[in-house]
C-alpha cells in the first residue's frame, strides 16, 4: 500500500510540475490527521475554493502539512484538465519527484514473497509426512 501511494503522489507531481496553472486558493477549512495513536495530531489536511476557466471548485489542498486558518489566500497549482488535483505552490516545485521512495516497499514486498516461497514446500512436505504417519496409525 506504501508503494501505491508514493506512484500516485509521485505522478501528480509530476503532472503539476509539467502542466499546472497557478491559483490563488482560499483555504475554508484544515482537519487534523490523528498520528498512529490517535492520540497526536501528525499533520492537516486542508481544504479551499480557487477559480480556474470560470468556475469554482472545492478541494482538498495538496502539500499542506500545517494549519492554516479559514480566509487565508496561498499560492497554489491545479492541473487544467483535473481540476481536483490542487496543490500549494511550494509543494509543486519541489525538485524532482524521486522513484527512489520506491525502494523500500519494493525490497518489503520481495523479501515476503521470498519467505512465501521458502515456506510451500515444507508445508506441503510436513502434510505428506503426516498423512504418511496417520495412514500407517491406521492399519
Amino acid at each position: 500500500m506504501l508503494g501505491v501511494g508514493a506512484v500516485g503522489q509521485i505522478i501528480r507531481t509530476d503532472r503539476l510540475q509539467q502542466h499546472g496553472v497557478a491559483v490563488s486558493v482560499m483555504v475554508t477549512r484544515c482537519l487534523g490527521m490523528a498520528s498512529g495513536t490517535g492520540i497526536t495530531v501528525a499533520g492537516y489536511r486542508c481544504h479551499g475554493t480557487f477559480r480556474l476557466n470560470g468556475t469554482t471548485h472545492d478541494d482538498v489542498i495538496g502539500g499542506t502539512g500545517r494549519r492554516y486558518p479559514p480566509g487565508t489566500t496561498i499560492a497554489g497549482v491545479t492541473d487544467s484538465s483535473h481540476p481536483s488535483t490542487l496543490s500549494t505552490a511550494q509543494a509543486a516545485a519541489s525538485p524532482q519527484s524521486s522513484w527512489r521512495v520506491l525502494v523500500t516497499p519494493a525490497l518489503l514486498a520481495i523479501a515476503a514473497l521470498g519467505l512465501m516461497i521458502v515456506r510451500a514446500p515444507r508445508r506441503h512436505h510436513d502434510n505428506v509426512r503426516r498423512s504418511g504417519i496417520e495412514a500407517r496409525a491406521e492399519a
